[in-house]
């Protein structure tokens, strides 16, 4: 390549005084961008679902934790709702568990998702 003409990210050609370096910031079309995305829309798909499913977990365990309170002093059993929170505190860890594996294989370089 000639100088002054080095590409830059997605080979675009970095805007005028950038050095054309991997640290430089280049102006990308979203069409571009989403084009590089596609093949990883399943990857992205799939850790989508499993954030919302564990941030649901983690938005239901203060209400279940306040039934206890609620159950004891009226003197009721907790033993279920005890049970109920073990539950999901072991589906968080779970849930939080295979976001991280998944995450960390889906998007490993060279590796395709088909």
């Amino acid at each position: 390549m000639r100088a002054g003409h080095e590409r830059g990210a997605f080979g675009l050609r970095p805007e005028e005084g950038n050095t054309g370096q991997d640290t430089d910031v280049v102006k990308v079309p979203l069409r571009q961008l989403l084009a590089h995305a596609r093949p990883q829309a399943p990857a992205l798909v799939v850790a989508s679902l499993l954030s919302c499913v564990a941030a649901a977990v983690v938005l239901v365990q203060p209400l279940v934790v306040k039934k206890v309170f609620t159950d004891l002093s009226d003197s009721r059993p907790v033993t279920a709702t005890v049970l109920v929170i073990v539950g999901l505190f072991l589906a968080e860890a779970l849930l939080g568990s295979v976001h991280t594996a998944y995450c960390s294989t889906a998007w490993t370089p060279g590796r395709s998702t088909r």
